[in-house]
């Protein structure tokens, strides 16, 4: 009975250990799926202000055509808002 249960436990403890390291990979890669949103926010959000800065005459925004860039661009952002959250 003893050996049953040392077994049980040794293989206990290798699931434990195995199931560990397996959880720190997933986190480890979860924070560098954030910072990679983050960064990629701040530059798609940079982007856009300087395109709004070098559009001052809103012409290109209203454009139908450019006017979709900027759209696509604002929904992006509002997309990696809701992942940063």
């Amino acid at each position: 009975m003893v050996w049953i249960l040392s077994v049980l436990l040794l293989v206990s403890i290798y699931v434990i250990f195995n199931l560990l390291k397996k959880l720190e990979k997933i986190e480890l890669a979860n924070e560098e799926y954030s910072d990679w949103i983050d960064q990629l926010y701040t530059s798609i959000t940079s982007i856009l202000n300087d395109i709004q800065i070098l559009d001052d005459k809103k012409i290109f925004e209203s454009d139908d055509e450019v006017g979709s860039v900027f759209s696509q661009i604002s929904e992006t952002i509002k997309k990696l808002e809701e992942l940063k959250q």
